[in-house]
C-alpha cells in the first residue's frame, strides 16, 4: 500500500493482480536469486515486473532494485541530509528547485498530500545541494512525485532518488578512486564544521569525476543535462521511424510547424498528463528496473497502438485531443484511447538493445557538437525536418545516417527533395558516366561505400566541371566533406570554420568565396594525381605571386598554427590570413578524364578516386583540414564497393 502519510488514498487508484502474480511475487527464492545478480535486467525479475508488482510490495522491491541498502547513511539519510543543507533551523516552506520540470502540487493526476509535496520540496533542496553541477532535468520533480506515492519513509525516498542519479551519472557521487566509499564529516550546528565546507567538498569530488568520465556517456535512468535531453528526444524519434517510418512521417507532418516534438512533454513529465495511475505504476514498475529504455517502450508503445486514429489526424490539435488529462472516477474507472491490453502488448514488443541504441547516441552527440560549433538557435535544433524525401532509397545509407546528413545541409536546402543520379549498382564503374549524368547539376551529395564497410563523402555546392575545366579546382566555400561510419563526424571548409569563430571570409577578389554564396570560384591549378600530390599548392603559390590583386581588408584576426601537419607561422595578420586560405586552403573540387578530386592542398586529398569508380585515397588536406574519412589515419586508400550520387530537386 502506499505511503498514508503522503499519499491521500481517496485520490489513489491503482491495478489488482491476479492471485497467480501475487504468489509469484511472494517466492522468496526465485526473488532472492535474482537480487544476488548484478544485471536484474536479465533475470527473471523482468518478465515479472513487465506484469505489474503488487502494490503493496512496490516500496520493498523498488529498494532492492536500487540497491538501496547498500547506500551509506551519507547519501540517505534524510535528517542528517537536511541538517547537511539548512544548518539547525530548518524552513517549514523552503523554495526548491524544479530543474526545469514540473511540480504537480494542485491538479488530480496524482494522490499526493501536502506532507508528501514538503518532503518533495526538501529532497529537492538536498539534490541541489549535494549535486551542485545539476542544473537541468526536468525528470526529476515528475520521478519523485512518482516515488513519493511507493516509498516506505524519507530515507528510502531520498535513497532512490539519489541512486537513480547516481547510475545516470555513471559515477559513484561520493566515491574515491580507488572504488571505496568515503563519506565527509556531516556538519552538525554544534561542530565547527559548516554546510559550506561539506559542500565545496562534494563540488570537488563532483568536478574531478566528471572530468574522469563523461555524464553523457550512458543514460541508465535519465538525461541529464539540456543538450542530452534533446539528445534523448531525437533518439525517440529515431526509434519510432524504426518501427513504424508511416507512423513516424505522419506525428512528424502534424508538429513540423512547431518548435518541438509533440513526444518532448511525454518524456520529460514520465507519462504523467497521458497515463492514469494504475498505467502510470505499471510504467514506474518498469522504469525503476529497466531505466529509460522503459521510457522509449511506452512512448513506441503508445503511438502503435494508437497508429489507425493518429493517421486519419489532420492538425495537432486534433492529435492532444486523442489524449486528454486522465480522469478517473471515484470507483476507480477510467477512459483510455485504446485498449489497456494491447498498449501493453505494443509497449512490450519494443525491444531496445545497447547495440541499437550506441549509434543513436553516436550520431546524435555528434549533432549536438554541430549545433555548438555552428551557433544554431535553441529553437532551430529542437526540431528541424530529419530527414529528406527520397525518390529513389540508397542501398549505403540508412535512416540514421541521412537524419546526421541533412543537418549538415545548409538550412536553405533542407526542405528540398533528392533525387538519385547516379549509382555504380546500375549505370556502371566509369568516371565520364558518373559526369555525363550529373550535367548541370548543384548541388550533389556523393556518397562512398568501401568494402571493408566504411562510408564517407561529400556535399558539393557547385556543378561539377566540364571538359573546358578539367584539370583546375573550382567551388565554394559551402562544399564539404563528411564520414558516417565507422562514425559521423563533418569537415567543413577551413575558412568556414575561421568564420565561425568570429571572423569574416576573405573577399571574392581574391578568389575566396563566402561559404553563404552561391557563385562558384576556380582556382587555377594543374591536374594532379596520388603521385604529385604536393604540386597542388606550390603551383598556386607561384601563379598567385605573379600579379597578385590588391589587398583588400577583411575581419581574419587569426588563423590555426597548424592543420594537419601544414603549419602556418604568420602573425595572423590581415594579408597573411588571405594569402593562407587562398593558396592552401581553397581547392574544393578538380576532375580531369582519369581521375575526380575532392579537397586538396597540402600532401595528400580529402577524396581521390579513379577512372573506374574502384580505386582512392583519402587523406589530410588543408581545405577541410580534415582526417582519413576511412575513420583511421593510417588507412588512406580504399577500394570502393558502390558510389552514389543524389541532386537536390
Amino acid at each position: 500500500m502506499p505511503n498514508s502519510n503522503w499519499v491521500n488514498l481517496g485520490n489513489y487508484f491503482t491495478e489488482t493482480v491476479s492471485q497467480q502474480i501475487e504468489d509469484l511475487w511472494s517466492d522468496k527464492k526465485i526473488l532472492e536469486k535474482a537480487f544476488r545478480q548484478d544485471n536484474l535486467e536479465k533475470t527473471k525479475l523482468k518478465k515479472l515486473v513487465r506484469v505489474g508488482i503488487p502494490d503493496a510490495k512496490r516500496g520493498d522491491i523498488y529498494s532492492k532494485i536500487l540497491r538501496i541498502e547498500k547506500m551509506n547513511e551519507y547519501e540517505k539519510n534524510y535528517q542528517q541530509a537536511l541538517r547537511r543543507v539548512h544548518g539547525a533551523n530548518i524552513p517549514e516552506n523552503p523554495l526548491p528547485p524544479t530543474f526545469g520540470g514540473k511540480f504537480y502540487k494542485k491538479n488530480n493526476l496524482l494522490a499526493l498530500s501536502k506532507e508528501g509535496i514538503s518532503i518533495i520540496e526538501n529532497i529537492l533542496c538536498i539534490i541541489q545541494h549535494d549535486f551542485p553541477n545539476l542544473e537541468y532535468c526536468p525528470m526529476i520533480v515528475p520521478l519523485l512525485s512518482l516515488l513519493c506515492h511507493h516509498m516506505r519513509n524519507e530515507d528510502e525516498l531520498l535513497g532512490a532518488i539519489v541512486s537513480i542519479l547516481k547510475k545516470s551519472m555513471h559515477r559513484d557521487f561520493l566515491s574515491s578512486k580507488n572504488g571505496s566509499s568515503s563519506t565527509p564529516a556531516i556538519p552538525d550546528p554544534q561542530t565547527s564544521i559548516s554546510p559550506s565546507h561539506v559542500r565545496e567538498i562534494s563540488k570537488q569530488k563532483e568536478k574531478e569525476q566528471l572530468e574522469q568520465k563523461p555524464t553523457t556517456a550512458k543514460w541508465v535512468y535519465l538525461p541529464l543535462h539540456s543538450k542530452d535531453v534533446k539528445l534523448f528526444s531525437r533518439a525517440f524519434g529515431n526509434l519510432l521511424n524504426r518501427y513504424a517510418p508511416k507512423l513516424y512521417s505522419q506525428v512528424e507532418r502534424l508538429h513540423s510547424k512547431h518548435n518541438e516534438p509533440v513526444w518532448n512533454p511525454w518524456l520529460t513529465d514520465l507519462f504523467i498528463e497521458v497515463l492514469p495511475q494504475p498505467v502510470l505504476w505499471r510504467f514506474l514498475d518498469c522504469f525503476i528496473l529497466e531505466g529509460y529504455k522503459a521510457t522509449y517502450r511506452f512512448g513506441v508503445g503508445l503511438l502503435i497502438a494508437l497508429k489507425p486514429e493518429i493517421m486519419k489526424l489532420n492538425t495537432l490539435a486534433e492529435f492532444h485531443k486523442l489524449f486528454p488529462l486522465p480522469k478517473i472516477s471515484l470507483d476507480g474507472a477510467f477512459q483510455f484511447p485504446c485498449s489497456i491490453q494491447e498498449f501493453y502488448k505494443q509497449a512490450n514488443s519494443v525491444t531496445i538493445n545497447a547495440p541499437d541504441i550506441r549509434p543513436l547516441k553516436e550520431i546524435h552527440h555528434s549533432l549536438v557538437a554541430i549545433s555548438q560549433s555552428e551557433g544554431l538557435a535553441d529553437t532551430q535544433y529542437r526540431f528541424q525536418k530529419g530527414q529528406p524525401k527520397l525518390h529513389a532509397t540508397s542501398k549505403i545509407i540508412n535512416d540514421d545516417h541521412w537524419i546526421v546528413i541533412w543537418s549538415w545541409i545548409p538550412p536553405k536546402l533542407r526542405m528540398s527533395e533528392l533525387e538519385l543520379l547516379f549509382t555504380t549498382d546500375e549505370h556502371g564503374n566509369h568516371l565520364m558516366t558518373l559526369f555525363e549524368r550529373c550535367r548541370y547539376r548543384k548541388p550533389l551529395l556523393i556518397i562512398i561505400e568501401t568494402v571493408d564497410a566504411e562510408i564517407f563523402g561529400a556535399y558539393v555546392s557547385t556543378m561539377l566541371p566540364d571538359e573546358q575545366d578539367f584539370g583546375v579546382f573550382v567551388g565554394n566555400g559551402e562544399t564539404f566533406l563528411f564520414t558516417l561510419a565507422p562514425f559521423a563526424k563533418l569537415y567543413p571548409w577551413i575558412g568556414r570554420d575561421i568564420h565561425h569563430e568570429g571572423h569574416s571570409p576573405a573577399p571574392s577578389s581574391i578568389g575566396i568565396i563566402s561559404d553563404t554564396s552561391d557563385t562558384d570560384s576556380i582556382s587555377p591549378t594543374s591536374a594532379t594525381t596520388p603521385e604529385s600530390k604536393s604540386t597542388t599548392s606550390e603551383s598556386v603559390q607561384k601563379e598567385s605571386e605573379q600579379g597578385k590583386p590588391e589587398k583588400q581588408k577583411s575581419m581574419f584576426l587569426q588563423l590555426p598554427n597548424t592543420v594537419n601537419g601544414n603549419t602556418y607561422t604568420g602573425t595572423g595578420n590581415t594579408e597573411e590570413a588571405e594569402v593562407y586560405i587562398r593558396d592552401k586552403a581553397s581547392f574544393f573540387v578538380m576532375c580531369t578524364k582519369k581521375e575526380m578530386i575532392i579537397g586538396g592542398g597540402g600532401e595528400s586529398q580529402g577524396i581521390w578516386i579513379d577512372e573506374r569508380l574502384t580505386q582512392g585515397t583519402t587523406g589530410p588536406c588543408t581545405t577541410f583540414a580534415n582526417d582519413a574519412l576511412t575513420g583511421n589515419k593510417n588507412k588512406k586508400r580504399f577500394e570502393c564497393l558502390r558510389v552514389e550520387i543524389f541532386g537536390f530537386i
